[in-house]
C-alpha cells in the first residue's frame, strides 16, 4: 500500500492534506508504520518541524530523503517553508547550503553588495563583483537554485563576466587590433551586460541595471574614444573595399537586422549545440551605422548602389536608375540577379538547381528602439527564434544558411549620455550622427559616408547621443556598432535518419510499402505481435532511394497472426511502426 516510503514522506511534507487524501485510509496507515520502521519518524505523533530538522540534516536513513528532494525540488511543495521554521539553534554544525534561510541571508548581503556599487570606483567595483562571484557562485549548483530562491547568484555568473571583461578598456593602433581585442574576449562584456538584464527578477530590475550601468559605461565609452581615434587613422572600408556579399550554389542569405557580433557568438553557440557546423566571421558596417546606409553594403547587389549627397536619411540610390535602395527595390535587384527572395507567405525550399536565396528573419533593432535597455529580456527569444528560422532553411533543401546583418548597437540602462547640438544647425540628427547644414561649423566630429567619400556625417563623440539620452541607440563610431558577424552555417556531418510510413499493401502473402525516408541505412521488417517480436519474413530488406520496399512473410503459419511492420535503422533502432495482417491495410 505504501510503495515509495521515501517519496511519500517528502510528497506529504510538501502537501500533507494532498498526501494523506492520495494514500487513502489504509495506504496512510502503511506509511506510517513503514515510516517509523526505515526512519524512525512517526507522521501521526511528531511535529513537522521534526521532520524538517532531519531533512535538512539528511543523516542516517534520511540521506535518502534528501536526496529524493534534490532530485526533483519543485515536485514537493513548499518544503522551503517547513524548513526555514525547522532549523536548528545553536551551533551551525550542518550543512549550510540546505538550510533556505541562511540562503535568504546570502541572497540580501549580495543586495547589498550590489547597491553600494554606486559609492566605489570603477576599478574597485569590478573587484567587489569579482569577489561576491567567489563567495556565491557555488550557490547555483545548490537545490535552491533550482527552485528560483537564489536569484542573485544566478545573476553573478554574467554580472562578473562583465566585471571582468570591464576592468580594462579595448584599444589598439588601427580599427583591425581593436577588433582583434574585441573579438578575442571584449564582446562577452556587452553578453554579460544583457544576459545580468535578462536574469534579473523585476523586483530587482533596478538594483542591477544600476550595478550594470557602473560596471559598463566608463568601458563602453573609453573603448569607443580610442576607436574613434583609431578610425580617424584609418578609416573604416567604404564602398567596394569588402568582398561582396554573395550566396554559393544553393545558399540561402539570412539577413537578421542588428545582429551585434556578441549576439553572432551566441548564435554561434547554439547552432553548434543543435549539432550544425558554423563559421564565424566578420566585417565592417557601412558607416553611418543605420540601417539605410548599412543594408545595401549587406546584399549580392551592393556593387550597383552608390551615393551622391546624404539626404536626411543616409540613403543611397541605385547607379542604373536614380532609385533610392529600399528594402523592396533591393529585394527587385537581387530577383533581377537570379536570387529567389523567400517571405513568409512562401515555401522556403530552393526553386531551381542550382538556387541562391535572400531571407530575413528578426526584429531585434525594432524591439531595441521601442523597447530600449529592456530589450536584454527579448534578446533570448530572438535568439531562438533565428535558430529555428535557419534549421528550417536548412531542412528545406538548402545546402546552407549564410547570416548577415547590417549593424550593432549600444545599449545602456539608465541611458546613453547627452550632446547638445542645435537643430538648425543640422539638415538631418538622429540619435548618434547628423547631416550639418549648409556652412555651419559645429565642433562635432567628421566621418567620411560609407557610399561617398566625398560627404561626411558628424559622429557623436563616445557613446554620447545628440540632444537625447536613449538606452539603445546606433549610427555612430564604436566597435560595438561597427563590427558586424557573418556567419556560415552548415548541416550537421551525420544527416539524422528519419522515416514515416505512407502507404502498406497486399498481394497475397507479399508487403508492399512506401515510406518517406531521410537519411541512410534503412530497413523494413515484418515482426509477430510487438515491434521487438520474432521476424516474420524471409529476409529483411532495405529501403530503396524512392521508398520503396516488398516483404515475403515466410509462412503460412502467419496468415492469421497480428503482424508489426517497422522501420528501423542500423542501430536496429525503430523509427516507424503501423500494425496490420496479411491481406490486411
Amino acid at each position: 500500500l505504501s510503495g515509495d516510503v521515501v517519496r511519500d514522506l517528502v510528497s506529504w511534507r510538501g502537501y500533507p492534506a494532498g498526501t494523506k487524501a492520495r494514500l487513502g485510509e489504509n495506504g496512510w496507515g502503511a506509511f506510517c508504520r513503514r515510516s517509523r520502521d526505515e526512519v524512525d519518524f512517526d507522521p501521526e505523533v511528531e511535529a513537522d518541524v521534526t521532520a524538517g530538522e532531519r531533512l535538512g540534516k539528511g543523516s542516517g536513513a534520511w540521506a535518502k530523503v534528501w536526496e529524493r528532494f534534490v532530485e526533483s525540488p519543485t515536485s514537493y511543495g513548499d518544503l522551503a517553508g517547513l524548513l526555514r521554521r525547522s532549523r536548528p539553534t545553536g551551533s551551525l554544525a550542518f550543512e549550510r547550503e540546505r538550510w533556505p534561510d541562511l540562503n535568504d541571508e546570502d541572497e540580501a548581503s549580495v543586495r547589498a553588495a550590489l547597491g553600494g556599487l554606486q559609492g566605489l570606483s570603477h576599478s574597485k567595483a569590478c573587484e567587489v563583483v569579482a569577489d561576491l562571484e567567489k563567495r556565491h557562485g557555488e550557490r547555483r549548483n545548490a537545490v535552491w537554485a533550482k527552485v528560483g530562491l537564489s536569484p542573485m547568484a544566478q545573476v553573478l555568473a554574467p554580472l562578473s563576466q562583465l566585471a571582468d571583461v570591464a576592468r580594462t578598456a579595448i584599444g589598439g593602433a588601427s580599427p583591425e587590433e581593436i577588433s582583434a581585442a574585441y573579438r578575442d574576449r571584449g564582446w562577452q562584456a556587452d553578453a554579460g551586460a544583457w544576459e545580468a538584464l535578462a536574469t534579473t527578477p523585476t523586483t530587482d530590475e533596478s538594483l542591477v541595471s544600476s550595478a550594470v550601468r557602473h560596471l559598463l559605461l566608463p568601458w563602453l565609452e573609453d573603448s569607443a574614444r580610442a576607436f574613434q581615434k583609431a578610425a580617424e587613422r584609418t578609416p573604416l572600408p567604404g564602398r567596394g573595399e569588402q568582398p561582396l556579399v554573395e550566396a554559393g550554389e544553393d545558399v540561402c542569405l539570412l539577413f537578421a537586422d542588428g545582429l551585434r557580433y556578441d549576439l553572432g557568438q551566441r548564435l554561434c553557440e547554439r547552432l553548434e549545440g543543435r549539432g550544425y557546423r558554423v563559421t564565424l566571421g566578420h566585417r565592417w558596417a557601412a558607416v553611418p551605422s543605420v540601417t539605410a546606409t548599412a543594408k545595401p553594403a549587406v546584399t549580392p547587389v551592393a556593387d550597383a548602389v552608390a551615393g551622391e549627397t546624404l539626404g536626411e536619411d543616409f540613403a543611397p540610390k541605385f547607379k542604373a536608375t536614380g532609385k533610392a535602395a529600399t528594402s523592396q527595390e533591393l529585394r527587385s535587384a537581387m530577383q533581377e540577379r537570379g536570387y529567389q527572395v523567400l517571405d513568409l507567405s512562401k515555401m522556403d525550399w530552393p526553386e531551381s538547381q542550382p538556387a541562391r536565396g535572400w531571407a530575413e528573419a528578426g526584429e531585434i533593432d525594432t524591439l531595441g528602439h521601442k523597447l530600449e535597455a529592456r530589450l536584454a529580456r527579448q534578446l533570448d527569444e530572438e535568439l531562438g527564434r533565428l535558430v529555428e528560422r535557419i534549421a528550417a532553411l536548412l531542412d528545406a533543401g538548402w545546402q546552407a544558411v549564410r547570416v548577415v546583418t547590417d549593424h550593432g548597437w549600444l545599449l545602456l540602462p539608465g541611458g546613453l549620455p547627452k550632446v547638445d547640438l542645435p537643430k538648425h544647425l543640422t539638415e538631418s540628427r538622429w540619435a548618434r550622427c547628423a547631416v550639418i547644414a549648409g556652412e555651419a561649423t559645429p565642433d562635432v566630429n567628421r566621418a567620411a559616408w560609407h557610399w561617398n567619400a566625398a560627404q561626411s556625417f558628424a559622429a557623436a563623440p563616445g557613446i554620447a547621443c545628440f540632444n537625447t539620452s536613449p538606452g539603445y541607440a546606433h549610427g555612430g563610431l564604436s566597435i560595438q556598432e561597427c563590427l558586424i558577424p557573418d556567419l556560415f552555417v552548415e548541416g550537421s556531418s551525420e544527416t539524422a535518419v528519419a522515416a514515416t510510413i505512407t502507404s502498406l499493401t497486399w498481394r497475397g502473402m507479399r508487403c508492399f510499402v512506401e515510406a518517406a525516408v531521410r537519411g541512410a541505412g534503412v530497413t523494413a521488417d515484418l515482426r509477430v505481435d510487438r515491434p521487438t517480436g520474432p521476424s516474420a519474413v524471409a529476409t529483411v530488406k532495405p529501403v530503396e532511394e524512392d521508398g520503396s520496399v516488398s516483404l515475403v512473410v515466410v509462412d503460412d503459419e502467419y496468415e492469421q497472426a497480428q503482424l508489426v511492420l517497422v522501420l528501423i535503422d542500423a542501430g536496429d533502432n525503430i523509427l516507424a511502426q503501423r500494425r496490420t495482417r496479411v491481406g490486411g491495410a
